[in-house]
């Protein structure tokens, strides 16, 4: 673990360049170390390895979604395949996706500006649905 590995993640996963500062990777770095310190890597990885097998996707329940799905997902996210959410998109019937160009897995802030205008686009475009 060192702050130039966690440089290199964020640069990986959030794709911007500009927003990739010192203050950030420093700030990220002691997190990872507390992290690292508590013990707390070995614990989430357990639980995301369990909820995967436990949790399984039901794609025959998602084939049966009628509220408004949308899938965002960077093209060059190295943590969730392209794949999942194009699988996703041909399974869950109400389903719209973007995928972002030059974005890893944090488009949401790799491409803020972006994703906030197509989350409240998407919104307002469902608002007849949303609210009961």
């Amino acid at each position: 673990l060192s702050a130039a590995l966690i440089e290199q993640d964020l640069h990986k996963n959030i794709r911007n360049d500009a927003l990739v500062c010192q203050t950030l990777v420093e700030l990220r770095y002691q997190t990872a170390l507390k992290e690292k310190t508590r013990g707390l890597r070995p614990t989430l990885l357990a639980a995301r390895d369990r909820d995967r097998e436990e949790f399984a996707l039901d794609f025959e329940a998602l084939s049966q979604c009628r509220l408004p799905v949308l899938l965002l997902h960077g093209r060059d996210d190295k943590v969730v395949p392209l794949s999942r959410s194009l699988e996703l998109l041909q399974v869950i019937p109400t389903a719209d996706a973007h995928f972002y160009s030059g974005a890893g897995h944090w488009p949401h802030i790799g491409k803020s500006d972006e994703f906030n205008h197509l989350i409240s686009t998407y919104i307002d475009n469902h608002t007849d649905i949303l609210t009961c």
